[in-house]
């Protein structure tokens, strides 16, 4: 209900109620329950609205029509998760809500939060959140840098200063005198020093302009010869001095003179050459565009004479320091590649820089991809769920009719001049009952028929008599009794996740084979004629209008649902594909329904939809869109594309539904990988260490021999589906690009070798009969469906040495990635198991085709 400048058409709309659907009041957190808590509290309290859970209410409010009404700082809860050996892991929470409108629309909105162990006090001053370091590191207030490694007050000013001390008349024998210093932690505020004990000297040294030098390393200072010694601290190093003494020994003499002071004095600093770099300024890695070509943007950092620039191989003039170059794009390979490359012949340096452009549309995090989940059930399917849909309507005609029931008759059966001699005074309903009914579901174009067929309709009756009429019982039975009416499936409005079944028009019942008999022998005789007329017009009447008043719409197109509208509604919630494939991969899948089509042979359900990841481990990327390829709808006939068997129901996946679910997948780390093994030819795995790489690249065998190493790999972009078969008939292409591959020291501190990998591999989607699964299978890559650039190369290999490597480094990625995928089981329907028929592509659209039993 807030006002936006940025879209001025849109009105607002008050609110009338609100959940919180994560975190669950069902959780044993302490964490989710206090978030929990704090939502309610401030939707309920602080606005007044109605609370819902499980969408239904628990605490009564009123609408808020306030616009522009927004609450205070909510304090939300994400701790760090501690291991049992002390070591600390982010922690993440996620918050889900939804509020609903006075206009009945519902908004629901996802936050992540993540709270990442606190980088302070390793020594490593982290640009983006952190100001400092101290040295060595602690987390202490008070010494110019906070436990959060943030800068505390300023450093005064240095201001020039001059020394002048003396020394007896030099000999003519010079002696080193080595001086300890011991110097303190740089910090921006006058801190006590510990500075050297001054040696005598017979000249007055200047003092050049103050030098502000941050460097590491305290050495002793030759006094007899000049020295260059960096010291990291602020205060001054010490000068060039020649000093000669009177005696020839050498004396050491270290002393701790605390001193505030920030006195610069003269010191020699070193600026290294800064390395030319080429640097690729747009488009930015990993940009979508449906655009045939692109212009590429870069420049030039610390040029040098005798430079060559070129962009995926061809030269490229600069404008200064600066290109501009139009590519073009592949749309079948999707992902195109631009790799700017700046090489100085003379020396054979060379620096690359590659992004990746996908050519394509693309699905922005959080958005639905339109018509991507195809659920369909055929007629087999519906004549399963007949006897669940059965069980479903509280079909009871003793209910219905209220039993028991009197009629009022008061009728004279024998009438003499001396009066009334008998006479029927009631007739009563005692029990009704049904003995079985059966629903059998036909779908029709555009509409679904349901019959419902009573069998052994019975009913129990009596006369009241008076006089020579004594009571007399009558019987009624039909067999069958069918009562039919056509159906409407829409998404439902509040909500599409869910189908909104009405029924069209009232029902037809037909009492069929009804058959009656009286009782009481002759006696009874004399009121046949009212058994003939109370069997075929009281009983049957009240039979059939209460029956088809029991099933009949009660509130027409209201939101009110007749009983066997009602019955399939429920069943067809029950079935929770969304759930059982999201919750088995750890991602979350939404997926309302778009459209619902009846044909003659069954009900194929068109669902959008949505997939997001859960957690975002630390290290693992966040993408801001998914690769979404346009598709046609699949149809669906009796059997299944490849074997020709029937079944009840499907299951089929859009590109773009897999897209997404690849994306937050890789969101989720299952691509953010560490290896310290290699499994080398038909033995076991073996550690990775300098001489074990040596094997394929020889440069690693000038490491030192044993040297232990580690191979990282991380992804840079999603992989993706194209739509197309695999490179081997696979039901699925799958297409990887820019995996970053650096080969470092066993800490992690030192690259070695970075390698940007593209490669392509086929998919299959496999039913495991043992576990009722189906399983993502990626098949080995073919050699030359990988390409390998070179993005840093400290070890000095070239890339032809690179080829026997890869695809052992790649394979090493693709079970970790093909486990991550993982599998799913098939969705069970009110208690009907599945059983797959078969797995296979249904137009572009990855179908697995179901039995139910």
């Amino acid at each position: 209900n807030n006002n936006d400048p940025r879209f001025p058409t849109c009105r607002v709309s008050g609110l009338d109620a609100f959940e919180v659907m994560s975190p669950k009041p069902t959780s044993l957190d302490r964490a989710d329950l206090l978030n929990l808590a704090t939502l309610q509290s401030a939707a309920s309290a602080g606005f007044g609205l109605s609370m819902l859970q499980f969408r239904t209410p628990i605490a009564s409010g009123l609408p808020n029509r306030t616009a522009d009404n927004c609450s205070g700082p909510l304090s939300i809860l994400v701790p760090l998760k501690v291991s049992p050996t002390g070591a600390s892991f982010p922690g993440r929470r996620s918050i889900k809500v939804q509020a609903h409108t006075v206009n009945g629309i519902i908004d629901t909105d996802l936050m992540k939060f993540e709270c990442r162990v606190s980088t302070c006090g390793n020594g490593v001053v982290e640009i983006d959140h952190e100001q400092c370091e101290d040295h060595p590191p602690n987390r202490v207030n008070g010494d110019g840098c906070d436990q959060g490694c943030q800068i505390e007050g300023l450093t005064p000013t240095p201001t020039r200063t001059a020394t002048d001390t003396r020394t007896p008349t030099p000999t003519g024998t010079a002696t080193e005198t080595p001086i300890a210093t011991d110097t303190p932690t740089p910090t921006k505020t006058p801190s006590l020093t510990k500075t050297p004990t001054p040696t005598p000297t017979s000249t007055p040294m200047p003092t050049n302009s103050p030098t502000r030098t941050l460097t590491r390393t305290p050495t002793a200072t030759k006094t007899a010869t000049p020295t260059k010694t960096p010291t990291p601290t602020k205060t001054p190093t010490p000068t060039l001095t020649f000093t000669p003494t009177r005696t020839p020994t050498i004396t050491n003499t270290p002393t701790r003179t605390p001193t505030k002071t920030n006195t610069p004095t003269a010191t020699r600093t070193f600026t290294p050459t800064q390395p030319p770099r080429v640097v690729i300024d747009s488009p930015s890695h990993g940009a979508f565009t449906t655009a045939s070509s692109v212009t590429v943007t870069g420049h030039v950092e610390n040029p040098l004479a005798g430079q060559t620039v070129s962009l995926n191989g061809a030269p490229v003039t600069l404008s200064g320091n600066n290109f501009s170059v139009s590519v073009s794009l592949d749309a079948a390979a999707i992902f195109n590649p631009v790799l700017a490359e700046l090489n100085i012949p003379a020396s054979g340096f060379r620096s690359r820089d590659r992004h990746i452009v996908i050519r394509g549309q693309s699905t922005v995090d959080g958005a639905y991809s339109a018509q991507s989940i195809a659920l369909r059930i055929n007629d087999s399917g519906f004549a399963a769920l007949g006897p669940i849909i059965r069980n479903l309507v509280p079909l009871d005609l003793n209910s219905l009719i209220g039993v028991p029931v009197t009629f009022q008759v008061n009728q004279c059966i024998q009438d003499t001049f001396l009066g009334c001699l008998g006479s029927v005074k009631t007739f009563t309903i005692n029990n009704a009952n049904i003995g079985s009914f059966d629903v059998t579901i036909d779908a029709q174009t555009g509409y679904t028929h349901i019959t419902l067929t009573l069998h052994n309709v019975h009913v129990d009756s009596h006369f009241t008599g008076s006089g020579v009429v004594p009571d007399c019982p009558l019987t009624v039975d039909a067999n069958p009794v069918v009562i039919d009416a056509n159906y409407d499936m829409i998404p439902l409005a509040s909500d599409p996740s869910y189908v909104d079944v009405n029924q069209l028009g009232d029902p037809n019942v037909d009492l069929q084979n009804f058959n009656y008999s009286l009782g009481g022998g002759v006696a009874c005789s004399i009121i046949q004629f009212l058994a003939d007329t109370f069997a075929g017009s009281t009983i049957r009447n009240t039979v059939h209008d209460q029956l088809a008043g029991f099933l009949r719409d009660p509130d027409g197109a209201g939101p009110q649902d007749s009983p066997i509208a009602g019955a399939l509604q429920t069943a067809l919630q029950n079935l929770s594909i969304a759930g059982s494939i999201g919750g088995a991969l750890g991602v979350e899948l939404d997926a309302p329904f778009h459209s619902i089509n009846e044909d003659t042979n069954g009900i194929t359900f068109n669902s959008d939809s949505r997939v997001l990841a859960l957690s975002h481990p630390a290290g693992a990327p966040d993408f801001s869109a998914s690769l979404a390829i346009p598709e046609a709808f699949p149809s669906f006939g009796g059997t299944t594309p490849v074997n020709h068997r029937s079944y009840m129901m499907a299951i089929g996946l859009g590109t773009s539904t897999l897209n997404q679910l690849l994306k937050a997948l890789t969101e989720s780390g299952i691509l953010n990988i560490e290896i310290t093994q290699l499994a080398l030819g038909g033995g076991g795995a073996v550690q990775i260490t300098s001489d074990a790489l040596a094997l394929f690249i020889p440069e690693f065998g000038n490491l030192p021999s044993g040297t232990p190493l580690k191979i990282r790999i991380a992804p840079t972009i999603a992989p993706a589906f194209s739509g197309a078969t695999g490179p081997n008939g696979e039901l699925a292409d799958l297409k990887i690009s820019q995996l970053d591959i650096q080969i470092q020291s066993f800490n992690g501190l030192t690259t070695y070798l970075e390698i940007g990998v593209d490669a392509r591999a086929g998919v299959n989607l496999t039913y495991v009969q043992a576990t009722n699964d189906i399983s993502f299978t990626i098949t080995n890559i073919n050699t030359n469906d990988i390409v390998a650039v070179i993005l840093q190369n400290a070890i000095g290999t070239d890339e032809a040495s690179l080829q026997g490597v890869l695809p052992v480094l790649v394979q090493q990625a693709l079970p970790l990635l093909s486990g991550g995928l993982g599998s799913f089981p098939l969705p069970s329907l009110l208690g009907l198991q599945p059983v797959g028929v078969e797995v296979s592509r249904n137009g572009q659209f990855l179908t697995i085709f179901i039995n139910l039993q």
